[in-house]
């Protein structure tokens, strides 16, 4: 990412359209990194990755308590207005409609 600080925590699939995530202050989750190699093993040779661009694939919505991002496209980038000392430490949210088959995913 370019700015030092950048942290992405939480990433939701949901079926309603309308959910709005609520939670902010949650604590942080970590997850043990595996390989694809390691997924691959474990999900009996099925785990193919599935790759989404962040600015192509997501679109800008509009929830309480999160701040708008902007498309840097000369960086290939989501960004937000930092010079705006209100938006700092805040989170964002985009959106993308999956398509891919209804099932567990590692």
């Amino acid at each position: 990412m370019r700015e030092d600080g950048f942290e992405f925590d939480k990433f939701l699939m949901v079926r309603d359209e309308s959910y709005e995530p609520s939670g902010l202050d949650l604590p942080p989750t970590f997850r043990k990194y595996e390989s694809y190699a390691e997924l691959n093993r474990r999900s009996a040779g099925s785990f193919n990755p599935i790759r989404l661009s962040s600015t192509v694939d997501f679109k800008t919505i509009e929830v309480d308590g999160y701040i708008p991002y902007y498309i840097d496209r000369a960086r290939g980038a989501l960004a937000i207005k930092a010079g705006n000392e209100s938006y700092r430490n805040k989170p964002a949210a985009a959106q993308h409609r999956f398509s891919g088959k209804t099932g567990s995913y590692a």
